[in-house]
């Protein structure tokens, strides 16, 4: 969408920068992001720094240089505060000199300031805009940046990326503007998604907006800019505007969701990128979905094959998923009440588990390979081949015999409830059992207590949670399991925020093994974990660290015994050998981990530091136990997954990763009994579990710093 552009003689601008530029960009974005996180720790800190090059430019003061730039002088900032030493940034720093501050921000002005912005990658409009950000909150000088901050908030509209619009705008409320710029803030807000969802504030916000702008003076220094937006609100209002995004717009606007989800429906077919077809038709649905019609099983089901079409999983980027995502699955659990038997809410809320991060997970068809390379272009996105799948139940039960599914939903009511005694959080818990194709779906209204108890025990606030509450939870959660239903295992599929339950500790006693999975979908595409009856061992252990001593020791004394076959490697040349030499039925990896998520992550193995990438490019075995802190732990970023998840895209099948920060002498106890019930042929998600369940009371809570994810 072109809104509020006055051209410049410059032509550096967004549009008319090279291929080659615009990929430098994309890794500054990245980079960014990092530089953003609140948490901020050296293995951060030296990724961006070994980035920062691919950044460069050979053009001296051009566009990208000034981004690689300033995010090196926010990393040096960053690390002073933090009082990080040895981390390098120089040589970055040297292609911007002495350039001042309010110079490099005028040229980054200049350039973002294109009417065809809509048209470029919105990771490379995010690193210009994210770099004007930076300069303007680091400048010293008593100057006026409303001009700035007006179109870094076009850019970031007109790429689609409503959280960086927010922050702009968040900016901009921190600083005097004349009434022109005000109005115009007041006009990008009025175009968040979250507000255009809501109709009634959409028309207030518009209304007052267009009265500011209709008052903004010809000396005002935003006039030209203000009378361009006033036009394109007339033309688009008058409907003298004929695309089919400019007709949605205006049938949302006037309450009429029929028409709305019409024309989002045919503007998927004019999209600029995949990513704004998924958007468009995302809308769609939702409207279709407001205007009632969703309503039978059916229904949403040839919704979510036009979702799965359009490529929805591309448009993450672009918008919160997740929260445009929870009125459609609480339409579709209310349909499932009025259709019993139909499935349809385990249905959907697999389908959005797989847009989530499940469609980064695919053995069957993707080349894991290119999975793998695509990883180290810094973005998970590249690595997202595949569209989301529907899952039939029939063809779930047939690709995994004798599993039960268990899907779970943290949700939160916009308005508050009716009865003071909840807290407006819900609990929705929604079971197939292994013997039944049927779902049953539990919505749980939690009062404030329960809430509390929900809180209480994620990530790593549930080692020191009541027992009461742990017990809870896992009554609550898997609550319609029984004995009875002769299930071989447990396939959980959990949400953003459950992924951090303890979920070690909160598998029923009758179950013997269980993983976790962002989709049945993504499990139903992977290759299950094949016979190990020689049980091949290959390890990597930080020799500093005494759990993973043990474990080495444990290991080593049942190769002796002849129960296992079992090679150690020193380094990760060595590893690369012995991966490379022979069959392989579990890799055992013991490091410190590091907190980052994706690409970024990395393991301490003492002697050598070791990329999460540098793993990738192995023939990894269909088991592994990447015994590192935070290596499963719910990813950072939308466009990154979890390191477990990162090693099932490059060819495991199951993985033990650490959710949150892993007790090494618990863990090596634990993984001690573990190999021993390994060695005596139970599958390795049996032995983990088995062996959680036999730690001391003083050690068990910590057991839930580990979970499997994958296929059992």
């Amino acid at each position: 969408m072109k809104l509020g552009r006055i051209r410049r003689p410059s032509p550096v601008v967004l549009s008319t920068l090279s291929d080659e530029d615009l990929a430098r960009l994309k890794v500054a974005d990245r980079l960014f992001e990092l530089l953003r996180r609140k948490a901020f720790f050296r293995s951060d800190a030296e990724f961006v720094s070994s980035n920062l090059d691919a950044t460069r430019s050979a053009t001296l003061a051009s566009v990208v240089n000034i981004v690689a730039g300033v995010a090196a002088r926010e990393l040096a900032r960053k690390c002073e505060t933090a009082r990080m030493s040895g981390i390098e940034t120089s040589g970055v720093l040297e292609i911007v000199g002495a350039m001042p501050v309010e110079q490099m921000l005028d040229v980054l002005t200049a350039c973002a300031d294109d009417h065809n912005a809509y048209q470029v990658d919105s990771s490379a409009v995010s690193a210009v805009v994210e770099a004007m950000l930076l300069l303007i909150a680091r400048s010293t000088e008593n100057r006026d940046h409303s001009e700035s901050l007006c179109v870094a908030a076009a850019a970031a509209h007109d790429a689609g990326r409503s959280a960086l619009l927010e922050r702009v705008l968040r900016a901009a409320d921190r600083a005097e503007h004349s009434p022109g710029y005000s109005a115009l803030f007041l006009f990008y807000r009025a175009q968040l998604p979250s507000v255009r969802m809501k109709p009634a504030e959409f028309t207030r916000l518009r209304t007052q907006c267009r009265t500011q702008l209709l008052a903004v003076r010809t000396s005002d220094p935003a006039n030209a800019r203000a009378r361009r937006i006033l036009r394109w609100m007339d033309e688009h209002e008058a409907g003298r505007r004929k695309s089919a995004t400019s007709r949605a717009a205006t049938a949302a606007e006037a309450g009429n969701y029929v028409d709305a989800a019409h024309w989002y429906g045919l503007a998927t077919g004019d999209a600029e990128t995949p990513g704004h077809a998924g958007a468009y038709r995302l809308f769609s649905e939702i409207f279709k979905l407001r205007s009632g019609q969703l309503q039978t099983p059916d229904d949403f089901r040839s919704s979510m094959l036009r979702l799965s079409s359009d490529h929805v999983a591309k448009a993450k980027p672009l918008l919160p998923l997740d929260n445009i995502f929870a009125d459609y699955s609480t339409a579709a659990a209310h349909t499932e009440r009025d259709h019993p038997g139909s499935s349809i809410a385990a249905q959907v809320v697999d389908f959005i588990g797989d847009v989530r991060m499940g469609v980064a997970l695919d053995h069957h068809s993707a080349d894991l390979g290119t999975v793998a390379r695509s990883l180290t272009d810094i973005s998970i996105v590249d690595a997202l081949q595949r569209d989301p799948q529907l899952i039939s139940m029939a063809d779930l039960k047939t690709a995994m015999p004798g599993a039960s599914f268990v899907w779970v939903e943290i949700l939160h009511d916009n308005d508050d409830p009716s009865d003071p005694a909840l807290s407006g959080d819900h609990l929705r818990v929604i079971t197939v059992t292994a013997g039944s194709e049927s779902c049953v779906v539990r919505d749980i209204s939690l009062t404030h207590e329960q809430a509390d108890v929900v809180r209480g025990t994620l990530n790593e606030a549930s080692e020191t949670a009541d027992p009461g509450d742990i017990a809870w939870l896992g009554g609550t959660v898997f609550g319609n399991l029984r004995p009875t239903d002769d299930a071989r295992g447990i396939c959980v599929i959990p949400d953003s925020t459950s992924w951090e339950f303890p979920w070690m500790r909160i598998v029923p006693e009758f179950v013997d093994q269980f993983a976790v999975v962002p989709s049945a979908a993504s499990a139903m595409r992977l290759r299950p974990p094949g016979p190990a009856d020689r049980r091949r061992v290959v390890s990597f252990f930080n020799p500093d660290m005494k759990g993973a001593g043990a474990e080495h020791a444990t290991l080593l004394e049942l190769h002796r015994e002849h129960r296992i076959e079992y090679r150690p490697a020193t380094d990760l040349a060595g590893l690369a050998t012995l991966l490379t030499g022979a069959e392989v039925d579990l890799l055992c990896i013991g490091a410190h981990g590091s907190f980052s998520a994706g690409a970024e992550f990395e393991m301490d193995f003492g002697s050598e530091r070791v990329p999460l990438l540098d793993l990738l490019e192995l023939p990894l075995p269909s088991v592994v136990n990447l015994g590192c802190c935070w290596s499963g732990r719910t990813s950072l970023a939308n466009n990154s997954i979890a390191a477990s998840l990162a090693a099932i895209s490059g060819g495991a099948s199951l993985v033990l990763g650490g959710i949150w920060e892993i007790d090494d002498e618990s863990s090596g106890t634990l993984m001690s009994h573990a190999y021993r019930l390994y060695a005596d042929n139970h599958s390795f998600a049996q032995a983990v579990l088995a062996a959680a369940r036999q730690l001391d009371t003083a050690s068990a809570p910590t057991t839930g710093a580990l979970c499997l994810f994958g296929r059992w």
